[in-house]
Order: structure tokens, then C-alpha cells, then sequence
């Protein structure tokens, strides 16, 4: 009370110094990764200048302020941050359609499908104007969002749209994660095509370009493969590959859910203590996220495996 006490004592002047000062000091002192972090408050000290000439900073922490929400599971406060990029003066043609398709999935994830078409309709067609090969990872965008909608043919005739836009813009990073999401599809809808050749496509391109996440994405769906085909051993190792790899980026989600899938391996395999071990950590990373579906999810898969091992007494704290 007495900080705010004496900051609503200066003058608008100078309140609007302290916060150049302080912003300037982080901007300069923090690393990269410390900047994304910390860029709800560079932000707000941004805002506390009160003019234009911070409007280049602005853009850039609204961008990684609505990084850092998504990657917390603020889904709301990041889909009001990419709206405000995606609005902002300085908001160049390629950083609104950047923005659009990151927006469309947040919509998505929070059952909001109607509203990620239109976000990403609207990129498109900015796109076929002004922005032609970013065309291809646009449609493999809403490919994704009629995937989880409940359209697949829809999704499976937009990911070959894609696939072929981004084979002939040569966007190899794109491309990787379009054959990815496209294979993924069609193992569910259950098309008669190799599944594995598809994902290991993929595979080559994620490590050509060096992208780890996907690389570790596709190790997962490879290891989905494998289990559907009871092939535990090689699903085991495709497994701890990519979780090795989602902790070597940082990737907490995904490391969670590798180790939820390594579990049901060990269940499957009657290695009960491994499995409750995997269950456990993986619903630690999950709690300290604060994903509740997931914790809720995992919680019932711990519960049905205490009931295997007849530990019916059991109780697992909260935090």
C-alpha cells in the first residue's frame, strides 16, 4: 500500500519516466528467454510511458506476452493479446497472419471452432492477396481446426492442399509439420496408406530443419502407431525418444504427455510400479501447469492402476 501510495503521488511526468527507466534496465539486462518470461510486466511498463515511442517494443512484447499465456495455459488472456497484434498500427502483412493462425488454434483449444475458421478464413484471404506462400500453412491451419471439429473430410482435402502448396514454396519447416498433422488424420479416419512411411517423411524433414518439438511430435504418433500394433517394445522406444527430446527443448505439456504414453506401455506390460511412477510424475508437471482436464485425466488413470496393485486406501496430495 505504501509502494502505491508513492507512486500515486508522483506526477504523471515523472510516473512515466520510472517506467522508461525500469523498462529500459530489464530490456537491456534480461536474455532472450528471460524477456518472454518476464513480458507481461516489460509490457505494462510500456503502457505506463503513456506515447508512441515505445510502439516497436510494444508490438514485440504483445508478441511474446501472448507466447508466454499460451505456453501457461492462458488461453483467454492470449487470445486477447494476438487480437491487440494483430490490430496494432506497426503490424506488418506476415505478422497479422502469424498471429491469425496462432490465434485460430488458441479459439480451437477452447472449443471455440466457429471463431477459428473465421480468424483463419480471413488469413487466407489476406494471404491470396498479399502473402501468397504463407498460403500453404494456412490451409494446413484449418485443416487442423475441421480435424478436431469433426470435418475430416474437409481437414483431409486442406492438408493436401497444403502439403502440395509447401512441396512447391520449398517451406521444408511447414511441410514437416503439415505431413505430420495429414498422416495423423488419416490413421484416424483409417485410409488405406502406410501410416509409418508418412510420419517417417515427416520425420527426415523435422530433422533436416532442425525442428526438435515436431521431431518429437512424430516420434509420438510413430510410437501411437506402434501401439495400436501391439508393438510395445518399439512404441517403449519411440516413446522415450521423443520425451527425451521434449525435455531437452523444455516442452512441459508435451513432456507430461509423453510420460502418460510411456505409462500405458508399462501398464500394458505389467510393469505396474513403473507405470505408477511414469503416471505420477507425469501428473506433477501437469499440476504445476495448472492443466486441470489433463491432472483429471491422469488422477483416473492413477486410480484405475492403485486398483490394480489393490492399494485401495491410497491417496495422492494435491500440489
Amino acid at each position: 500500500m505504501v509502494q502505491e501510495a508513492a507512486y500515486q503521488m508522483q506526477l504523471p511526468s515523472e510516473r512515466a519516466a520510472l517506467h522508461r527507466a525500469t523498462f529500459e534496465y530489464l530490456h537491456a539486462t534480461l536474455d532472450d528467454a528471460d524477456r518472454t518470461v518476464h513480458s507481461p510486466e516489460l509490457l505494462a511498463h510500456i503502457r505506463g510511458v503513456g506515447d508512441d515511442t515505445l510502439a516497436t517494443f510494444e508490438l514485440e512484447y504483445l508478441r511474446r506476452a501472448a507466447r508466454r499465456a499460451g505456453h501457461t495455459f492462458q488461453d483467454v488472456a492470449a487470445c486477447e493479446l494476438l487480437e491487440e497484434v494483430r490490430n496494432h498500427p506497426l503490424c506488418d502483412l506476415e505478422t497479422r497472419l502469424r498471429a491469425s493462425q496462432e490465434l485460430g488454434g488458441l479459439l480451437l483449444r477452447l472449443g471455440r471452432p466457429e471463431d477459428a475458421v473465421a480468424v483463419l478464413q480471413d488469413a487466407l484471404d489476406r494471404a491470396r492477396e498479399g502473402a501468397p506462400k504463407q498460403l500453404g500453412q494456412l490451409l494446413a491451419a484449418l485443416g487442423g481446426v475441421y480435424t478436431e471439429s469433426g470435418q475430416p473430410a474437409r481437414a483431409r482435402e486442406l492438408f493436401e492442399q497444403a502439403v502440395a502448396r509447401l512441396r512447391e514454396n520449398s517451406d521444408q519447416r511447414q511441410l514437416g509439420i503439415a505431413l505430420t498433422n495429414r498422416a495423423i488424420l488419416l490413421r484416424h479416419l483409417g485410409d488405406d496408406v502406410d501410416i509409418e512411411a508418412l510420419l517417417e517423411e515427416a520425420l527426415d524433414v523435422h530433422r533436416g530443419v532442425g525442428n526438435v518439438r515436431f521431431e518429437a511430435l512424430t516420434l509420438m504418433a510413430l510410437g501411437g502407431s506402434r501401439r495400436a500394433l501391439n508393438d510395445d517394445i518399439n512404441a517403449e522406444r519411440y516413446y522415450t525418444e521423443a520425451l527425451q527430446h521434449f525435455r531437452d527443448t523444455g516442452d512441459r505439456p508435451h513432456e507430461a504427455q509423453a510420460l502418460g504414453n510411456l505409462a500405458n506401455v508399462f501398464l500394458m506390460t505389467e510393469r505396474l510400479d513403473a507405470a505408477q511412477d511414469a503416471y505420477l510424475r507425469a501428473l506433477r508437471v501437469m499440476r504445476e501447469l495448472g492443466h486441470r482436464r489433463s491432472e483429471a485425466i491422469l488422477l483416473g488413470n492413477v486410480g484405475q492402476l492403485l486398483q490394480r496393485l489393490r492399494r485401495h486406501s491410497a491417496g495422492l496430495r494435491p500440489g
